[in-house]
């Protein structure tokens, strides 16, 4: 562990100092103070003093002319940290007329707690080694700053050269363990999900043959019924036509009908009728039977809509045929039980007429003519009753489906809507199959199997963002554009499930970006170098009151394990744990903290 003990600050730009600094406390350490107050400033001197640069660009860091003062001596740094158990003094000077441990400080770097070196090269080297982060990765994961610029603005190969520092950190072969290991677990999932995709085909194959069968037998079923509905209008437009143009005849003025033979020839027409609806019937349900027997190997099943097989028993055709064979017969009996009351009736019938005849011959020939009439009439009346009552049971008649179209519609919908989740699933598993079969076949070289430790840490990076992003109604994904020859970083934003340029961001939705890229590049780092301190520079810029608390939350949070180092305008602010506030001024262009 890498702890940062305290810093000690001389004529470091707003800064007369001496200004000693801690750095290992507890909890959150708060700078507040005015615009140009010097807050930031020693921030900027803790990266001065370790990589000789400035967070802000400023190439001089010595004060300004007019608040050097008398005593002013140059610049000089020191940052105390503890290293492997070992306490370590870094100097930096920059034009310093005084002394440091007897040498003059001049432009000089000095380093203390092990050998003694002089050459700047070298101390460089050894302060690099000590603290294990480039520039760019310190201000990317130790210090976040509104002045810096942010890991989304850097270009595509310093986003490269950072990450590449951040995630180097594994041995060759754990990336083939990792490789191996998830290619079984993708080959794995993609055995599983095209065994899912060829059940949704086959669902959707079976279910659209059930609904094309219910739908073709629905459609000639009601092919026949209009059919029968014609013919009976028909009948009946006739029937009651002749109706019309044949007056009727009154007999009994001229001769007593017989009642015998009236009774005689209504039953007869109702046995008749009976009979013939039986015969009608019958027909239709042979020729049902005979639909459904014609079904062989190769067609599908009207029922189920499943390809019959040879060999194979019809198992969905059973019982509509067993159905229609038992009304069959169960008609035939009905006609077989007509058969005896119609030749009583024909025979009763025949002799009432015989007698009838006998009658018929000692009356004119007048009456023989009105009798006929007569007679044609009252058939026409009963056929036109039977026919109307056919007609009214025919316009009645309800189609009764074998299946459930409905139903099957909405489970051949969901089937559709599976699918598509499964090919997307598919397709998103072919990516990275070939990805990590891309890894596996290319030779072990350096940077191969550097894109592909990157590519794996991105996704603990996820993890990450992941637990940041969850309660502020956004997520980030991180990769690598393995298609592309340079291997180039992504970073996509979304809001629900919408994606959103950084740049098309607000400022403040922006801040909650760079806040959480920070903080998960922060706990990505310091799993290998692990760092004390966190120094957070403005952070709360741009947000809303509600993000400043969710904000403030999470910097408590890491404030259990960290040292927070936080510089604010904000005054109302809510932490959980200890808080130290320091008050920085600047008087006269000389900052002072108390």
């Amino acid at each position: 562990m890498i702890v940062f003990n305290f810093i000690e600050i001389e004529g470091y730009k707003s800064i007369p100092g001496p200004l000693h600094y801690p750095l290992n406390t507890r909890g959150i350490s708060v700078l507040m103070g005015k615009n140009g107050a010097g807050k930031t400033s020693i921030i900027d001197a803790l990266v001065w003093v370790l990589k000789g640069k400035t967070i802000k660009k400023v190439i001089d860091p010595s004060p300004w002319q007019s608040s050097r003062g008398d005593n002013y001596m140059g610049t000089r740094v020191r940052l105390n940290i503890t290293v492997g158990g070992k306490n370590i003094d870094i100097y930096r000077h920059k034009a310093y007329k005084g002394e440091t441990w007897g040498i003059k400080g001049d432009n000089h770097i000095l380093i203390t707690g092990g050998k003694s070196i002089r050459d700047k090269v070298d101390i460089q080297k050894a302060i690099d080694k000590l603290v294990p982060l480039s520039f760019d990765l310190l201000k990317s994961s130790v210090i976040f700053g509104q002045k810096l610029k942010k890991l989304l603005e850097q270009p595509g190969v310093g986003r490269k050269d950072i990450l590449e520092e951040i995630f180097e950190v594994f041995y060759i072969e754990k990336a083939k363990e990792v490789v191996k290991g998830v290619l079984e677990s993708l080959d794995s999932q993609w055995a599983s999900l095209s065994a899912k995709k060829d059940r949704y085909e086959l669902d959707i194959e079976t279910i659209g043959g059930k609904i094309k069968s219910e739908l073709a037998y629905q459609e000639r079923w009601l092919k026949e019924n209009n059919a029968n509905i014609n013919r009976l209008s028909s009948e009946l437009h006739e029937a009651q036509h002749q109706l019309s143009v044949l007056p009727p005849v009154d007999l009994v003025k001229r001769l007593e009908f017989p009642k015998t033979i009236t009774t005689l020839q209504t039953r007869k027409a109702e046995i008749t009728a009976q009979y013939n609806n039986l015969n009608y019937s019958l027909k239709i349900h042979r020729d049902k039977l005979g639909e459904l027997q014609s079904y062989k190997v190769g067609k599908r099943c009207p029922t189920c809509g499943t390809l019959l097989k040879k060999g194979k028993p019809k198992h969905p055709m059973v019982d509509p045929i067993k159905k229609c064979k038992e009304q069959i017969s169960s008609i035939e009996y009905s006609l077989k039980e007509l058969n005896s009351p119609r030749k009583d009736i024909d025979k009763a019938l025949e002799v009432a007429q015989r007698k009838w005849e006998l009658a018929k011959k000692s009356n004119d020939k007048e009456f023989l003519a009105l009798k006929l009439q007569n007679d044609k009439r009252t058939g026409l009346i009963e056929r036109e009753k039977i026919l109307t009552q056919n007609l009214e049971k025919a316009r009645g008649n309800k189609y009764k489906p074998l299946v459930d179209v409905h139903s099957l519609k909405i489970k051949k919908s969901e089937s559709i809507k599976q699918l598509k989740k499964c090919k997307a699933q598919l397709d998103t598993l072919k990516t990275q199959r070939e990805e990590y079969q891309w890894v596996s076949k290319v030779p072990l070289s350096h940077t191969g199997i550097k894109a592909f430790v990157i590519n794996y840490m991105l996704k603990q990076l996820n993890t990450q963002l992941d637990l940041y992003t969850r309660d502020f109604g956004m997520s980030i994904r991180v990769g690598i554009k393995m298609e592309t020859k340079m291997k180039d970083f992504y970073a996509r934003i979304y809001k629900g499930d919408v994606e959103r340029d950084y740049y098309e961001l607000s400022g403040g939705e922006q801040q909650l970006v760079d806040i959480f890229i920070s903080f998960s590049i922060h706990d990505i780092t310091t799993e290998s170098r692990d760092i004390n301190i966190l120094c957070l520079d403005e952070v709360f810029e741009s947000l809303d009151p509600i993000n400043v608390q969710k904000v403030s939350e999470l910097i408590s949070k890491k404030s259990q394990t960290k040292s927070i180092h936080l510089i604010t305008h904000l005054t109302n602010l809510q932490f959980s744990g200890p808080v130290t506030y320091y008050k920085v001024r600047n008087k006269e262009g000389r900052t002072s903290i108390s």
